[in-house]
């Protein structure tokens, strides 16, 4: 049975809970709305998470022989077009604690043809599998704000990323404009609830998600855990003024 993260307490939304039960209630969360995940993905962004999963990964480096771990990997949108990038001799990790989450991505996978060089493991960020200094690239999109602990999930990525490897994490962040964020609050506390109600057998999942986008730390707190967590070279990208942004760091 996968073991849960063991830390004392974690945020939920607006609240704290003890840890073991954040992950059941996370898990719970993505395994009410798998079904409508993309659907619902397409309208909560307008459309937009396909560009900006793309320009993720337009940062990444990988060679011959290399392996790269799509971590928090949902439906494998990120896969796939990490696969369209590397078409040859790259091997990647599909890894998710959602099962639900995970089958879907592998038969979405396979409705675009994609079965070569693919490995899929359930797992939570916390506690991996593989072994140290073996994998060039660990991306992660919209995953991270759901970890329990993020301070120990940035040390097994550390750990798990060979010596110039890259971690990047595409994440929701807070806009630094004062009209976009205006915009932006609006859309998530009207617009995603009524969007949630109508596709989602689960509508109170779409509140927690909000909620935790509101509760995420900022760009500047993010690209401060990296470096307590020992990345360098650490970049960071702001997307429509930091709605998303994108978070670079290499291993030393």
């Amino acid at each position: 049975m996968m073991e849960q993260p063991d830390n004392t307490t974690s945020p939920f939304g607006h609240t704290h809970l003890p840890a073991s039960e954040k992950a059941d209630r996370v898990q719970s969360v993505f395994t009410s709305v798998s079904e409508h995940y993309d659907t619902m993905n397409d309208w909560m962004s307008l459309g937009l998470h396909y560009s900006w999963k793309k320009q993720a990964i337009s940062y990444s480096h990988l060679y011959p022989g290399d392996i790269a771990l799509d971590l928090a990997c949902g439906t494998c949108d990120i896969t796939y077009y990490l696969k369209k990038r590397y078409p040859q001799q790259v091997s990647f990790y599909c890894a998710d604690p959602n099962i639900s989450m995970l089958e879907r991505g592998k038969n979405l996978l396979l409705d675009h043809g994609e079965f070569e060089n693919l490995t899929f493991f359930q797992h939570y960020a916390e506690e991996m599998p593989y072994i140290s200094n073996s994998l060039a690239l660990v991306i992660c999109g919209f995953g991270f704000r759901n970890f329990t602990s993020k301070e120990k999930a940035l040390s097994e990525i550390y750990r798990v990323l060979k010596p110039g490897g890259q971690f990047i994490l595409l994440e929701f962040s807070k806009p630094q404009s004062h009209i976009l964020n205006k915009i932006y609050q609006y859309h998530a506390q009207h617009i995603i609830p009524e969007l949630g109600k109508l596709w989602s057998n689960n509508p109170d999942a779409y509140t927690y998600l909000v909620d935790s986008i509101e509760t995420h730390p900022d760009q500047k707190e993010v690209k401060n855990q990296l470096k307590k967590a020992g990345f360098t070279k650490i970049r960071v990208t702001n997307i429509l003024s930091g709605i998303v942004a994108i978070h670079r760091g290499i291993k030393c």
